[in-house]
Formats: structure tokens, sequence, C-alpha cells
């Protein structure tokens, strides 16, 4: 514990020896403004010379905003310290601090929930605290606190972003109930409390929290306000090309990522393949990316959890919002049913591309003579309930629904005639054909019970289900006729894929308040899942001739069921340091065969000064479903499937440390290191064909990762933004990959560089640009090709390439370029907001993937197939345009 002692009696009493009584009567002129009680007393040291001894851990956070005229030190020490433990003593010339002994009495808990003033909406993580004692807390993922102080003069202050500080002063003598009501505010509250005296490292973890404010004000991709894409922007998060492919979070794959809405989760959160999320942002209250230092009551993946909370609707009023933008229109309605008591909560977005889509595909195919269109829709639907049956008993219902269609198909034909090395002419026809759909969707619903047992017991009990469909038409066709003999090649392929997933669960999660102190939080509870998978395939594929062989689907479902129980402790183990323990076992039974799993969490959380807080945390993790990709297809036709009695769980261990640096209020600065283990990985063996077994083409292996990330963020005043910078390493080594060999992951990307900026001229005008530069994917190019001879002499031969070793190449660096503009205007009744922006402003062309085409020359006095290698690009620059209207 560092302390700090400062000389300046010489120089205050000008060589002088004075009492105790005459150096606290010395009057002098000081003004602090918006200061943290620590930096008040630095300020007396610095600017006026008070000799002051004291250690930093007993300084309480409160801040200071007072001018003191002519006033005796005495009494500017005795105003600061009003309300705390903190007392002085003179010896030696020198103004020693100490702390009081607490008094002893009855304890009685404060408890309740937050709410926003105006639409009685829950707010999450607001901090709850006695500005006299220093004791503090922070509302549940309900808006459940619970404070336990002793008896007494009780200063209530309650601060969260975005609203005003509200601070109730009154005397506790019982248990009280105490709901408290927040009112919304432009600018961010001068007064920001962290429970008990901790300011930084208070969180644990390494998490990314949704700022709803700055979501708004970013650039946006077409007008499409999207939260995926702004936690896309935080450190450790890897995308594919524009936000294709999802996210990966650490080294992890797309399917290591645990989505939840409202507790639930959801196995497929995009559109367009990841451009788009199935996020609608009017219908979120709260997101949080949780990267490492995992809480006990998740499980099930190994890399992240994205935890989404929909709003429960207005119990106050009416209201609602409508956006249109370039590819999709949103609505959004909410109010009461009972004011006060019940509301409701509807939001619908709708995507109107096809508008745009279907004829600029069709006249794009055509410039290059080919007859066909692309067409593409998606949908999704939100709705909540909710109806309290007291104070201490309310019911939600939610529900999500979304859906996606992709069409996209062509044909060409083309005649070649030349002279064969006979002087004969040779003539063929080229006929190349391809169709190819998607559709997927989700759906979502929960029933949840909040009850509170007494002011110190929370619970919440749930029942859930979710459910992805997926199904796909590919087909082919690439014929070359003899137009002379009428013999021919006719390449051919079909298949038509189905997939499904079903998961219904119960849950019952409790939030305990034990002791006098608020040195314990505990959480424990259980959870119990069935889950149903279903992949299947029917194929038609005649090889080379006109015949059409149909196999049947070969159709295997699987049935598991996943038993749950955690319990873990916040505990406070000193003013300037927190301890999480934490223990989550799960039971995983699946084709006669158990599956038992503890994992452990652990994590350390603390201030080394008002300035400088340290964190490091230890994470087991475990999976027992998997996301199988084969990456040779243009379409997300992923497949979900369980561990089974051949394939156990995959499995994590993820530690962590880091720096969490305040230099000022308006600066933050986070440093972390991580290094994460993955063992018994699945994927398909490569040349696998997914559309037969599954379990015929898998392959286990083993990952690592490791990286540093930096954030470096600006939260207040007119600018505001972050900077994200992460230097990591990932692989891979599986049995049947790459000849056994250990190689690069394709998100091993070293360097990942990102800039967000927004500056706001005035409440109703904003600009914001985002930047990204990241190290390009690993992938591998074709070293050769070698050519494939179908029999007959009539066939030409196929060229085919010969990829070589796994991933030794790397794609160009991606960068890209956005900017944006709002404007905002109307009244208290009526809110327009304006958004002007462009994606991807000197329109890079950052490649998607490579793939070969083939086309066919002369060459010899013979027809043969050469294969061309093609970068394959996604969004070059475009506009970007919303409107709005609030009401």
């Amino acid at each position: 514990m560092r302390r700090r002692l400062l000389w300046f009696a010489f120089l205050f009493l000008a060589g002088s020896t004075l009492s105790a009584q005459k150096l606290l009567d010395i009057r002098m002129n000081v003004r602090f403004e918006n200061v943290s009680l620590l930096q008040a007393l630095n300020q007396l040291i610095d600017d006026q010379g008070v000799p002051l001894a004291f250690s930093d851990n007993l300084i309480p956070e409160r801040q200071i905003n007072r001018t003191f005229t002519d006033k005796q030190i005495r009494i500017i020490l005795d105003e600061l310290f009003e309300g705390t433990l903190l007392d002085y003593r003179v010896r030696a010339s020198v103004i020693s601090l100490y702390r009081r002994n607490k008094p002893v009495g009855p304890v009685f808990t404060i408890s309740g929930f937050l709410r926003d003033e105006a639409n009685g909406e829950t707010l999450i993580g607001a901090t709850v605290h006695d500005a006299l004692s220093g004791q503090g807390t922070v509302s549940n993922e309900y808006g459940f606190y619970s404070l336990q102080l002793p008896a007494g003069n009780i200063v209530l202050v309650c601060s969260y972003t975005g609203y005003e500080a509200h601070k109730d002063t009154f005397y506790l003598y019982r248990n009280t109930y105490q709901p408290i009501a927040l009112k919304s505010s432009l600018v961010l509250p001068v007064i920001e409390v962290k429970g008990s005296d901790l300011p930084l490292g208070i969180k644990g973890g390494s998490s990314f929290t949704l700022d709803t404010d700055m979501q708004q004000k970013i650039p946006r991709l077409a007008g499409e306000e999207d939260p995926m894409r702004m936690l896309q922007l935080s450190t450790g998060v890897q995308t594919g090309t524009d936000g294709v492919e999802g996210i990966h979070v650490r080294g992890g794959s797309a399917g290591q990522n645990l989505v939840l809405i409202d507790g639930v989760p959801v196995y497929y959160a995009a559109h367009a393949a990841g451009v788009f999320s199935i996020f609608n942002s009017d219908a979120i209250r709260k997101a949080e990316l949780i990267k490492g230092g995992f809480p006990a009551k998740y499980g099930g993946r190994l890399s992240s959890i994205l935890d989404v909370r929909t709003k429960e609707g207005n119990n106050q009023k009416l209201s609602g919002k409508a956006e249109a933008g370039l590819i999709s229109g949103r609505l959004s309605l909410e109010g009461p049913l009972v004011k006060g008591k019940s509301s409701f909560f509807l939001a619908g977005r709708w995507s109107y591309l096809n508008w745009f889509v279907v004829p600029f595909s069709r006249a794009a195919k055509a410039r290059r003579g080919v007859s066909g269109s692309t067409s593409y829709y998606f949908e999704d639907i939100n709705a909540k309930l909710n109806y309290s049956l007291g104070k201490n008993d309310k019911l939600f219902l939610s529900y999500y629904h979304g859906g996606d269609n992709f069409m996209n198909g062509g044909h060409t034909t083309d005649t070649i005639a030349y002279l064969d090395e006979y002087e004969q002419l040779q003539e063929f026809r080229t006929y190349k054909g391809y169709f190819e759909q998607l559709r997927w969707n989700n759906q979502v619903g929960v029933l949840r019970w909040n009850h509170i047992y007494n002011d110190r017991l929370f619970s919440n009990v749930s029942v859930s289900f979710s459910r992805l469909d997926v199904t796909s038409q590919f087909q082919t066709l690439d014929s070359v006729v003899n137009l002379h003999n009428g013999q021919f090649v006719n390449p051919f392929l079909a298949s038509l894929f189905h997939s499904r997933i079903s998961d219904v669960g119960f849950r019952a999660d409790f939030d305990y308040y034990p002791g006098a102190k608020n040195r314990h939080k505990i959480n424990f509870g259980w959870a119990a899942n069935y889950r149903l998978f279903v992949p299947g395939a029917l194929v038609i594929d005649d090889g080379h001739s006109d015949a059409i062989v149909n196999r049947q689907p070969k159709t295997i479902q699987v049935d598991g069921r996943e038993y749950v129980g955690y319990i873990s402790d916040d505990l406070q183990l000193s003013e300037r340091w927190k301890l999480y323990a934490g223990l989550h076992v799960s039971l995983n039974r699946v084709e006669g065969k158990g599956y038992l799993s503890t994992q452990p969490r652990f994590g350390i959380y603390g201030n080394i000064s008002s300035f400088l807080g340290v964190k490091a945390s230890v994470s087991h993790m475990s999976q027992f479903v998997h996301l199988l990709t084969n990456s040779s297809l243009g379409l997300p036709t992923d497949l979900w499937v369980p561990s089974t009695a051949e394939i156990r769980p995959e499995t994590s261990w993820q530690g962590t440390v880091g720096l969490d640096i305040r230099p000022s209020d308006h600066w933050e600065l986070g440093l972390e290191a991580y290094y994460k283990k993955m063992d018994h990985l699945v994927a398909f063996t490569e040349g696998a064909n997914y559309l037969y077994d599954w379990r015929d083409n898998l392959t286990i292996g083993e990952g690592n990762a490791q990286g540093l990330e930096v954030l470096l963020r600006r939260k207040r005043g007119r600018l505001t933004g972050w900077m994200a910078y992460t230097f990591s390493f990932t692989d891979r080594k599986f049995d049947r990959i790459n000849l056994g060999k250990r190689y690069p992951f394709k998100f091993d990307r070293r360097h990942d560089f990102k800039l967000v900026a927004a500056y706001e001229f005035t409440p109703h005008f904003d600009i914001s640009a985002n930047w990204v530069i990241s190290s390009g994917f690993a992938y591998n190019l074709a070293t050769s090709t070698y050519q494939l001879n179908f029999p007959g002499d009539f066939s030409p031969p196929v060229e085919l390439p010969d990829y070589g070793e796994k991933n030794r190449d790397r794609m160009p660096d991606y960068h890209r370029l956005d900017v944006g503009a709002n404007f905002k205007f109307g009244n208290p009744k009526i809110q327009h907001q304006l958004h002007l922006g462009v994606y991807n402003v000197y329109n890079r062309q950052n490649p998607l993937y490579y793939t070969f085409r083939s086309e066919y020359i002369v060459s010899g006095y013979k027809l043969v197939q050469r294969l061309r290698y093609v970068q394959v690009k996604l969004l070059p620059i475009l506009p970007s345009l919303s409107y709005s209207i609030q009401f």
C-alpha cells in the first residue's frame, strides 16, 4: 500500500514552528471544480502547501464541487470529510488523516428496482451507493438491487450513464423497499459513483458493453443501425470481409459464441451471411459481449457470450418509432396495457432489397451474357409482454422470429468452332447453368417469472424454446455437346439440404445478498435443456449421362439432454480488492452416454491506486454442440451437431491478466493479455461431402490462441470514441487436415486496428467516422494443377487445382473508412433524425475469397478446359441514408 507523505511545513510556515492549533486556524482561498476527494486533498498539498499525510486507500470515492473563501483549514477539512469516517490529527506540524472505527449497531437492508422514470424500463448495471459510509452495489440484469447498511442517516445516490444522478436522504431504522426512478439526461451525470470505493476493475472479466448513444452516432452500412457492427469494433473480435462469416473471438470459431436473447440461445444470429445481424436496435435495451473471465452462470461455448436484453415496453404512455433506410424499414410500438403495471413492446424490420437487387442483378448478368437474376429478403419480429403481480412478482413473455430467403440463378450458352489437325471442322456447344436457394429462420420464445423472496433473495425462473431451420437447394450443369456426332459431357449435380435444431429449456437463477457488510453477492441456479438435431440431405447426381438417380435422405436424428448447476460468490476482500470464485457443472446425456464437466471460474480485481486497476482470471469452458462448416460453399449451410457416444465435448482453458488505467475522468486505457488452449475440436475432414452422414466426415483436433489487446477510450465531452488494437496468434491441428500438421487458423490475423470517433457540435448535430485495418486472412492458393480424364475419348480433360499446405498464404490487408453525420430536429412530442454517410469511402476492393472459374479454349487443335483465378469482392463504396421519426 503506497503511503504519500509530503512535507511542506517549512514553506508554509516560513521557517517558524507553529502549534497544532495555529496550523489548523490558517485561512486560505481554494476552489474545487468537480474533482474527487483524493484530487482535492492533493490540490491542498500542491497548490496551498498544506502538510497532509495519508494513505490513498483511506480516501472514499466522492465528487467535490465547492469554493472556500477566507476559510480555516479545519473548516475546509471538516466540510470535505462530512458524512465519512475520515478524521485528522496534528503531529509534528503535519496533519495526519485516519479513519474512525465504524459504529456498531443494527444493520438493515435497502432493496428495490431501478427504472427509467419516463417509460418504466428497468436499468441494468446502475450503481447504488451510500455517500456517507461508502458502501455500494450494482443492479442485476433485471434491475434489482440490495444493499445492507447500519442504522442511521443515509445519503443514497444512484447513477447510470445517460441519466441524471439521483439522491435520497433519510434515516434508516428498518428494512426498506426503495424503488428508484432515474430521469434521462442528454448530459452525462457529473457524479459517477462506483460501489465500495472500486472505481476500476469492479466489473471484472473481459467484456465490452454496447453504448447505445454511441451506436446511434457511428457510421452505418446502407443506413442500418446494427449493434453487432459496433461490437465488431472492439478488441479481440474478428470477422470475415465486411462482416461475412460471423464473429470470431480470441481465436475461436463462429460456433463457439453463445448468443442469447433474453437468456435464450440463438443458433444463427445473422442476415446476408453476416453482413447484417438479426438484432433490431430499436428492440435492444442492453447488449454485452463477454470474452473472458466468464461468470459461472454461463456455459456451453468456448469463446464468448453475447447477452442481449430486449426492451420491456413503456408502462407510462404509448410511444413508437419508424425508420426507413436504403435496404429495410423498421417500426416499433410500445405502451401500457395497465398504466404502471403492465406493458407491451412490438417491433418489426423488413427488407426491400428485392426492389433493387432483382432488376440490377438481371441487368448485370445480361451484360455478361447470362440469363437470370438474384433475389434476397429478410425480416425480424420482436414482441414482449409483461405484467406486474405486485412489488414482489412480475411475469414476462418474449418472442423473436427472423427469416431469410436467398435465390440466385442463371444460365448461358456458347458455340465454339475450330479446325482440328485434319482440317476438319469441329463444333461444340457449351451450356452452363446454376441455381441456388437458401432459406433459414430462427424462432425464440421465453416465459419468465421474477420473484423477490425477501430483501436479500431474488429469483428469475424461465421456460424457453429456440429453433433454427435451414433449407438449401443447389444445382449446377456444365455440359459440352459435339454438334457433329452428338456426344457430350454433362457434369450435373443437384442437392436438397435440410437441417434443424430445436432447444427446449427450463432455468432458475437466484441472487442472494448475505452478510451485513455487503462483502458477498452469491449467485446460484440450475437449468435443463432438451435438444433435437435433425440433419439430412437429398442428392441427385447423374455423373455423365442424362439419367437422374435419386438417393433418399439419410436423416439421422439425435437428441441430447443437458443438466446444469452453478454457484458463484463476488467476495469483497477489502475496499480495493474483489475476488470472484465460481463453479459451473454440466452433465450431457446423448445416445446412452453421459459427459460430466466441472468448470471452475476464478478472478481477482482491484485497484493499486485511484487511477490504476489490475485484474486476472482463469476460466474453464465446455461445449456440447458443434458447428460444422463446409468452407467450399458460398452459402451458410453450416450444420449444428451434438456430442455423441464417439464425439467428446470441446473444452478450453483461458487465462487473462490486465490493467485498467484512468488518467482522467475523460479517458480510460485498458491493457489485457490472454492465452486460450482448446481441445477436442470438431471439424469436417478435407474433401468431406457434407451431404452424407456427417459422422463419417469428422476429424478431432486442438487449437491455441494468445494475444494482447489495447483499448483507449474517451467517454466524456464532445469528442468521444475509442482506439482498439489486437496483436494475436491462433492455430489449429487436426488428425485429418493438412496431413496432421499444425497450421494457422483462417482468422490468424496478426494485427487488428480499429479507430472510432464521434464529435457532437450541438445536441442536434454530430459527425462520426471509423477506420479499420487488419492483417489478411490465412488461406492457400493452388500450387499446381492436375488433369482428370473421363472415360471415352470424346471428353475433354478436366483441370483441377492442387492447393498444397493449408493456409500458407495471406490475403491482402483489409482496410476501410466509413463516415456519417446525424441531424436531429423536432419537439418533445415528435422527434426526427436524419442519418447520412458513406461506407468504404475510398472504395477499397477487399477480397471476400479467391476461387477458380473454368473456361473452354482451343489449344493444340483441341478443346480444353482452363481454370482462371478470380478474386471475389463484396461491398464497394456505398451511400448510407436513413430517416426516423419517434413519437
